[in-house]
């Protein structure tokens, strides 16, 4: 599975890694990004982050596939306000 993966600019450079994920992904909230980071679907070289990271110019976040999150009874990532039926 290939991975999406965010290379952060200068202008992202010090910023929190929720704050750019909200950002590069306007459709979701920023709650659900974090929840998202904090269970591991969200990593740099590897590693798990946390939503309050600093992320610097010239990194690479690797994100899980948008298409299966662990969260959300049909296992798709839903768009800010939208529930489950």
């Amino acid at each position: 599975m290939i991975m999406p993966t965010l290379k952060i600019t200068s202008a992202q450079d010090g910023r929190r890694l929720d704050v750019i994920l909200a950002r590069t992904y306007p459709d979701y909230s920023r709650a659900f990004l974090q929840k998202w980071i904090r269970e591991g679907r969200v990593t740099r070289s590897g590693k798990e982050l946390i939503p309050h990271d600093r992320v610097h110019v010239g990194e690479t976040i690797e994100m899980a596939d948008f298409q299966t999150p662990s969260s959300g009874p049909s296992g798709h990532l839903l768009p800010k306000g939208r529930r489950p039926i």
